[in-house]
C-alpha cells in the first residue's frame, strides 16, 4: 500500500465522514472503494469507446445487418417459450 495525502472539498470529506460513521469502516477504505468503481468505470467506458472506434472503421453493412437478424430469428425460433 502506497500512503497518500490529498485535499477534498469540505461537502466531499465531510460525506466520506458520514459514510465511514455508518458502515464503521476507516476512511481509508471508503475512498480506496470509490477509486476502484471509478476505475472500473472508466476502464469499461474506455472498452466502449475502443469498441465505438472499430466499429467506425469497419462498420457492418446491410448484409451483415440481414446475416445477424437471420441467426437472431433462428435461435428464437428453437427456444421454449412456455
Amino acid at each position: 500500500m502506497k500512503r497518500l495525502t490529498i485535499t477534498l472539498p469540505a461537502d466531499q470529506a465531510d460525506a466520506i465522514e458520514k459514510i465511514r460513521r455508518r458502515r464503521h469502516v476507516p476512511r481509508s477504505r471508503v475512498i480506496q472503494e470509490a477509486v476502484a468503481r471509478f476505475l472500473e468505470a472508466r476502464g469499461v467506458s474506455g472498452q466502449v469507446r475502443s469498441y465505438e472506434r472499430g466499429y467506425r472503421r469497419v462498420p457492418e453493412d446491410v448484409g451483415d445487418a440481414r446475416a445477424f437478424a437471420r441467426a437472431g430469428a433462428g435461435t428464437l425460433a428453437i427456444e421454449d417459450w412456455e
